[in-house]
């Protein structure tokens, strides 16, 4: 189930808008350690931020992963014109 799904479930509320922002970084020593790798490899930083049908923010999650753990596929379908 998507994390909006999730948001609207719990609390009640329409999401309507989800952006996200994904960045390359070097884990400090404290992620590192909640990871079960090393400070030097690059991680990835995945923050998304909920919105409600009033622009609203509703909710920010801040993800980290270990750059060997982590993979980002997009396929996108174009119609036939």
């Amino acid at each position: 189930m998507a994390m909006y799904a999730l948001i609207e479930k719990e609390y009640k509320i329409s999401i309507r808008r989800v952006g996200q922002e994904l960045q390359g970084i070097a884990p400090g020593l404290n992620d590192a350690g909640n990871l079960g790798t090393m400070t030097g490899p690059p991680s990835l930083r995945i923050v998304g931020r909920y919105y409600d049908s009033k622009r609203r923010l509703i909710e920010v999650a801040n993800n980290i992963h270990p750059g060997d753990r982590f993979t980002y596929r997009t396929q996108l379908k174009i119609a036939a014109p």
